[in-house]
């Protein structure tokens, strides 16, 4: 509507409002509505709109159409109350009055009004009788219908078009229950229904193409066999438009013999006629519809294959499945999107998981409709959505655990199974969709899942009997009895948290046993154990695992596991390879003799590879064979046996390595030597190794890491030197060494080191200050820890905690406010390595992240200085933060302290944790 007329209206209320206060203002209590002169507030108010009237009248006749039209809207608002004054100037001699009177006398309505508008049937301007025509339309009149079919005749093609879409609007109204007081009078216009159908059929011949259009629009609301033979026909006119309201119309009539005929017009060359026709055989509902349907999936339009997508959806006719399928892999996102919102009206099983791996559909859009759709059918077949934890792509994971939550009830069986699941993920996911959902069914799955192997599947199954609430606490109870104090120790946790007194007994009862005994709550393992673990992960051919394990054990600083870690590093898939490049079977026996047969092979790949696999097994037998070859073979083979016998590290090579280092012309060779060298670590290759910095730049590379993995001191200063190198690499190399050595005569070019040009020097020369311990780097560590790309701000960050010195802790606190996951890591990492209170502090404080890898590094620190944290985890408890307060509690637990006792306790009692809604109250 058009803004002006509230206005008006506005006005006129507040108007009636004012003379009410005033009458009432004044004290007349026998007629608060009747003013000093008698006159009705009433009669005030219906001379106002009187007055409000008689302008807009005037602007009726506007040369400006917007200001005709303002007029008009307004004067419509207004009623009844403005059909008399609209009626006085339907004679206006200007047309676009009469044009504008008749079209708001339509929208009023009522016999007066229509009876107005007949008469401008006849007059002599062809714009004001297609106004009458469309204003009789809009009013639904019944009374009008003889005079618009004689207005079919009209000489001029708008009236002809209007007065057809007139009388279909009139038979979409119904009959009229008003009184008529037009009968017997000059107007009576009621004609059977059969009649306008015979009128409006001759209209589909008119030479007009709106004329017919229209004709046909309104032959769709009337129906009747006649019409659908009229409009059939119509189906074959040459204008585009005229078609395309034919197909609309046969759809309204519900005729199944339109079907064949709008079969053939999905192949119309007008793209909006075969839509029209595909969303015509969608109300026909009729069988045969489906497979031409099912065709239009492939054509060239995308707009012609939406429709075709949604109609097939509405049918509901499952052969189409298949073909939907098929069309998911359409190249436009909104045809996607579409088939997505199809297949969960048609899909059956198969749908289901074809729609998880819509999951990972590039489009955003097509993601969220997947998500709605799965939510809404999932529970035809939870399966392919439970399969889906598992998928590498983390978004559908994600996605994944929130359909599930969002299928309810329906998903819970699959989920308890899931619970069991060896995939870590898998189960812990499974366990927080089950305390999402709060049926009571999950609640002894998730207690005996607290056992499970895997500590996130422990705590999920924890949280989702929290989530669960009051109806799980029975169960707890009465598990508090099992011997396993793993278990116990997740009960006690979920009761904490949801404030069950019951829970007391069991808290002091667990200290008692954590005082003797805390290695099972601190992660310790057995040395049998341990024993275990290390044989699995030397068979494991995962080389990726065996690189783990391998860090792991180094990181424990045990000499004696330094056999198992070399064992661990070597790839076994790459020694296997070069066996077999040298012509040996890996399964032999008598694999070492033969790869040494095969170092006099002709062929220079063979002898590279037998020298390869021999380093890589760490075979002490070889040494001497590669020690000959690494004089006299050709270039590239002696590059490979220095390397090998770095991997081997018999200190016998020394020499030679030293001595090739020094005279062999090829720089692979010397490169070789010199990282095999370093490997050694022997202190006789110092000297060797300073005098190779004269190299050029690859070598002296090599040169400068091997000196940082020896760490002489004599290597420091002409390290220092390479420091001004012009070669970045050598400079980051040069850094990197001095670092391994951590000397702290080398802090002041280090320090200069970290406004380089070149990243990786900044980068190499943070790491290295880190190294040195020096308490004057701490100041420049800040600002690199502030300033700059997010390796470099890392390593700056965990070189502060290297140096332990307080003063980074306020650049540690700045670093954890970072959006960056990865930051905040690094900070957790270095506040590590700091004793002090503050540290202590802020690492609590930490517990609250977003992020499960800061908050696990957090605890883990935590709980390695659990004398001095459990004070200040104690105050955690009353931490605004819910995770604070969470992990505060389990972390407190996990000390066995039984400082811990009473703060526990009293935290119990004066947790007010609201309890989850029933089920029944979130289905």
């Amino acid at each position: 509507m058009n803004p002006s007329v509230p206005k008006i209206v506005l006005l006129l209320f507040t108007l009636t409002l004012v003379g009410v206060a005033s009458g009432v203002s004044e004290g007349n209590i026998k007629n608060p509505y009747e003013n000093p002169n008698g006159t009705t507030i009433l009669d005030m108010n219906e001379s106002k709109t009187q007055q409000a009237i008689e302008p807009l009248i005037k602007k009726l006749g506007n040369e400006d159409i917007d200001s005709r039209k303002e007029a008009r809207f307004a004067l419509e608002e207004m009623g009844e109350e403005a059909v008399d004054p609209l009626i006085e100037v339907i004679d206006s001699e200007n047309p676009e009055v009469r044009c504008e009177t008749a079209l708001a006398l339509g929208n009023i309505g009522g016999q007066k009004a229509e009876k107005a508008i007949v008469n401008l049937l006849q007059d002599e301007d062809p714009k004001v009788r297609g106004s009458a025509a469309l204003a009789l339309g809009n009013a639904r009149s019944q009374r009008a219908e003889k005079q618009l079919i004689q207005a079919l005749s009209d000489k001029n093609e708008r009236v002809r078009s209007n007065s057809a879409w007139a009388l279909g609007e009139i038979e979409k109204a119904g009959s009229s229950s008003e009184e008529d007081d037009w009968k017997e009078t000059l107007f009576s216009g009621d004609v059977e229904k059969e009649k306008i159908i015979e009128a409006l059929c001759l209209s589909m011949e008119d030479n007009n193409s709106e004329v017919k259009s229209s004709a046909a629009e309104a032959l769709g609301k009337l129906g009747g066999e006649k019409a659908e033979e009229s409009l059939i026909q119509a189906l074959l006119d040459e204008d585009g438009k005229v078609r395309r309201n034919a197909a609309e119309a046969l759809g309204k009539t519900g005729d199944k013999k339109a079907t064949e005929p709008l079969i053939k017009a999905l192949n119309d060359e007008d793209r909006e006629t075969r839509k029209r026709a595909i969303m015509a055989l969608g109300e026909l509902r009729e069988e045969k519809a489906t497979t031409a349907l099912i065709q239009t999936l492939s054509d060239k339009d995308k707009e012609v294959r939406c429709t075709a997508v949604v109609e097939l959806g509405e049918i509901g006719d499952q052969r189409a499945e298949k073909a939907l399928i098929n069309a998911l892999s359409d190249e436009d996102p909104e045809v996607r999107n579409l088939v997505v919102e199809s297949l969960g009206k048609v899909g059956e099983e198969e749908a289901t998981g074809v729609l998880v791996q819509q999951l990972k559909d590039p489009d955003q859009k097509v993601r969220n409709m997947t998500v709605k759709t799965l939510v809404e059918t999932g529970d035809r077949n939870t399966k392919p959505i439970i399969q889906a934890l598992k998928d590498k792509n983390s978004d559908v994971k994600q996605c994944a655990g929130d359909i599930l939550v969002g299928i309810g009830k329906p998903a819970v069986e699959p989920l308890i199974e899931a619970l069991s699941d060896n995939d870590a993920y898998t189960s812990s996911t499974a366990a927080w969709a089950l305390g999402n959902i709060g049926d009571e069914r999950a609640i002894e799955p998730l207690i005996q899942n607290l056992s499970a192997e895997n500590e996130e599947t422990r705590l999920s199954c924890a949280r989702a009997l929290i989530e669960i609430g009051k109806p799980a606490v029975p169960e707890l109870i009465k598990s508090l009895e099992n011997q396993n104090k793993t278990v116990r120790k997740y009960i006690v946790f979920s009761l904490i948290e949801m404030g069950d007194e019951r829970a007391v007994p069991g808290i002091a009862e667990m200290f008692k046993e954590k005082s003797g005994n805390s290695a099972e709550f601190t992660g310790k393992k057995s040395d049998e154990k341990i024993d275990q673990t290390l044989s699995k992960a030397v068979e494991e051919k995962d080389l990726n695992f065996r690189k783990e394990a391998a860090g792991a054990f180094e990181a424990t600083g045990d000499s004696e596991t330094e056999p198992l870690i070399n064992a661990l590093e070597a790839d076994p898939q790459n020694i296997k390879k070069y066996v077999e490049a040298s012509g040996v079977a890996p399964e032999d026996k008598k694999v070492p003799e033969k790869l040494l047969e095969a170092l006099k092979h002709e062929e220079s790949y063979v002898r590279v590879s037998s020298i390869l696999a021999l380093g890589g097994m760490r075979e002490e037998s070889s040494v001497e064979p590669l020690i000959e070859i690494l004089v006299k073979d050709c270039n590239e083979t002696k590059a490979c046996a220095a390397f090998s016998l770095g991997e081997i590290g018999n200190e016998k090579v020394v020499e030679p390595l030293s001595l090739a280092l020094k005279v062999d012309k090829y720089d692979n060779v010397k490169e070789c030597s010199a990282i095999s060298l370093g490997k050694i670590g022997d202190q006789r290759a110092v000297e060797p190794l300073i005098m190779a910095l004269s190299e050029n730049n690859s070598v002296k590379s090599c040169a400068a890491l091997a000196l940082g993995e020896i760490g002489n001191p004599r290597a420091v200063k002409p390290l220092i030197q390479l420091l001004s190198n012009e070669d970045p690499e050598v400079r980051r190399s040069s850094a990197l060494a001095l670092g391994a050595i951590g000397d702290q005569k080398a802090v002041k070019s280090l320090t200069a080191g970290l406004q380089d040009e070149d990243e990786n020097v900044r980068i190499a020369s943070a790491w290295a200050l880190g190294n040195t311990g020096d308490a004057t780097a701490v100041d420049v560590l800040n600002s690199a820890a502030t300033d700059g790309n997010e390796t470099l701000r890392c390593t700056a960050l965990e070189a502060l905690g290297k140096i332990n010195d307080p003063k980074a802790i306020g650049t540690f606190e700045k670093a954890l406010e970072d959006n960056n996951s990865g930051i905040r890591l690094s900070a957790v990492t270095a506040l590590g390595e700091i004793k002090d209170e503050k540290a202590t502090e802020t690492l609590v404080r930490t517990l609250g992240d977003n992020n499960k890898e800061v908050r696990d590094c957090a605890s883990n620190i935590l709980i390695d200085r659990k004398e001095e944290a459990v004070e200040l985890l104690t105050r955690g408890l009353s931490s605004e933060n819910k995770n604070v307060r969470e992990n505060s509690v389990f972390l407190l637990i996990d000390t066995g302290d039984k400082r811990a006792v009473k703060p526990l306790i009293n935290y119990l009692k004066t947790n007010t944790r609201a309890q989850p809604e029933t089920q029944e109250n979130k289905t």
